[in-house]
Order: C-alpha cells, then structure tokens, then sequence
C-alpha cells in the first residue's frame, strides 16, 4: 500500500512547486509570448511549468524505487531531457540539436537494457536482434517525446492525455507486478493532475518544451516496460493504442507535410486540436472531446491486453494506419485549391501593379 502515496506525494510537491515556478518564470520573463498564428493565447503566460512536474514526479520517484543500472539511466537521460527542454522555451535550441540529444538519451537506455524486445522473435543472429531492437527504441523513444511536444497547443490538453495514458500503464503495472512501472505511472499522474491546476483553461502557466518532452519521454519508457511478449504477445501493439492521441495526430502531420512536399519540421494549424478550434469549439470543449478519445484509446488498449488479443491489437493499429493516411490525402485535397486560388489572386495582383 506504501507505493500507492507516490501519487498524493507528487500530487502535493506539484501543486506546491508550480506557483513558485510561475514566480520566477515571470520574474526572468521567461513566458510564451502570442504571435497571433499558431498560438491562440492573448497575452504572455509564464512557461517552465515542465519543472514543477520533473520536481513531483522525480521526487516521489526517487523515494519509492529501489536504484539499479536501469533507473539510475533513466533519472540521468530524464534530466538531461528537461534540461534541454529548459534551454529550449528560453534560447530556442535547433531542433536537429535537440533529435541528437533524444537519440543519444534512447541510445543510453538501450544499452543498460531498457529497449523493445522484438528482434529475439524474428532473428536468429545477435547481430541483427540487436541491431533491430536498437533502431525500434531510439526511434519509438523519439517517436513519442515529439508527439506528446506536437499535442501540447491548447490548455490542460497535453498534460491530461498524459495523465490518461499513464493511467493505462499504471493498470498494466500493477496487473503484471512490475512496481517500478506501477510507481513510475503513479508518480507521473500525480505530478501531472498537480499541475493541471494551474494549466487548465484559462492557464496560468505553460508547461513549455521541458515539460512536455519529459512526460513524452517518461511516457516512452513506460510504454517499453509494457511489452513483453514471452507473456502477451498483445502487448505489442498495446502501447500505441493507448497513446493513439499523440501518435494519430503526429503521424497525419508528418503524412500531411510529405504529401504537402513540405519539410516534415515546419510547424502548422493542422493538429487535431486546431481544427477543432476551427469547426468552432471552445478551447475546453476541444479538450474534453479529446480526452473522450483518450480514454476510449486507452479503454481498448486495455481490452486488448487483458484479453491478449493479438489480432484485435493488430487490427486496430492498421485500422489506424488507413485512417490517418485517409484523412491526411483527404486535408492536403481540400488546402490546395485554397492554395492555388491564393497564388492567382497574387498574381493578378502583380499583374495590375
């Protein structure tokens, strides 16, 4: 029962960290200004609320596990994740530079044993199970740290489809005995319903790049833990159920800048929550109807691991697939007439002039 207090331990430092954060936030003038495009905020909001979750979630963490080679990477790679996050919301680091940084952080988890294990399923050669294994996790790490960056655009939206999916690994923790997962998950709802206090709608502070690239990367790691398919082979496909949110939407934006022939790292007003904000919908109906998804994500993930339901995880993740490849062909026809009828007015423009 001792380890079920990290959620009320990192609930309570987080809701006692954030309004000092927000003070010296506002103090260094360290906030997200309005640029009247992407960001539908008013007026400048106080950002560096990623470490008032670090501060719940690490200190909670760090109380109730035991230290081994893995955690002990996973509490270096974590702060090194925030802090890169930190210098990003003041000094704006390339993002090429900050990929590298992912990569390396994975790259470190998978050397210490923290990586996907599918390559022992599919090869005979250590050469290639490993190499397999390496790629998958760099990449799912890096993956799912982006994707949890690319959902946070409206207040309270990241910070509850975290906490919603954490949910889901939490159960999956407890169900399989794995108590560093079951602690890690708890520790991280915690620090996460602590901030969302303050960064519910209308927010009074952001969770900035630090914040939302560490719970991406907690959520990462969490997820990982969740495969093993010597006991369920479901489980393979479970963690991208329950993240469906953050995944769905970042593969339709990465499949609508290709289609687009457009660089994959130019940022748009195509994200779910977007368009939402476009069909009319308040900032909290836009969020409530996505944590609706969320949660129904997260219910069938849980259906499919319980059930062990191979095909049903396999089904849906193609489902998935189609779906947001539909929809992404779908937007990139309806946006380029808007973009040829823009270019013929420019030009009969400057062909008036």
């Amino acid at each position: 029962m001792d380890i079920y207090i990290s959620f009320f331990l990192s609930l309570f430092i987080s809701i006692a960290a954030t309004p000092l954060v927000i003070k010296i936030a506002e103090k260094h003038d360290i906030s997200d200004k309005p640029d009247h495009n992407r960001k539908i905020h008013d007026d400048n909001i106080p950002l560096l609320g990623g470490l008032a979750i670090y501060l719940g979630f690490i200190i909670s963490f760090l109380i109730f596990i035991d230290l081994d080679k893995s955690t002990i990477a996973f509490i270096i790679t974590s702060m090194i994740i925030l802090i890169t996050g930190i210098f990003d919301d003041i000094h704006n680091v390339p993002a090429r530079t900050r990929l590298l940084i992912e990569a390396g952080c994975a790259l470190y988890m998978a050397c210490v044993g923290m990586r996907v294990d599918i390559g022992q399923y599919i090869f005979k050669s250590n050469v290639l199970i490993y190499l397999l294994d390496f790629i998958l996790t760099v990449l799912w790490i890096i993956g799912v740290i982006n994707a949890v960056n690319l959902v946070d655009g409206v207040d309270g939206l990241a910070g509850g489809v975290v906490a919603i999916a954490a949910l889901g690994f939490a159960i999956i923790g407890s169900v399989i005995y794995k108590d560093i997962m079951f602690i890690m998950a708890l520790s991280l709802i915690g620090a996460v319903i602590g901030f969302l206090i303050y960064n519910r709608n209308p927010a009074k502070i952001f969770m900035g790049d630090a914040g939302s690239t560490f719970l991406g990367y907690v959520l990462s790691i969490l997820s990982i833990m969740s495969i093993d398919l010597s006991i369920n082979k479901a489980s393979l496909f479970v963690p991208v159920i329950i993240l469906t949110v953050p995944i769905f939407d970042t593969g339709c934006a990465i499949l609508r800048r290709i289609f687009s022939k457009k660089s994959v790292l130019v940022a748009d007003r195509g994200h779910i929550h977007h368009r939402l904000l476009n069909l009319g919908y308040s900032q909290k109906k836009t969020v409530y109807i996505i944590y609706a998804i969320a949660i129904a994500s997260l219910i069938v993930g849980l259906i499919v691991y319980m059930g062990e339901h191979f095909m049903a995880g396999l089904l849906t993740v193609l489902a998935l697939i189609v779906l947001g490849i539909a929809l992404s062909l779908r937007i990139v026809n309806e946006e380029q007439p808007t973009v040829k009828h823009r270019s013929m007015i420019e030009r009969e423009r400057n062909q008036m002039m």
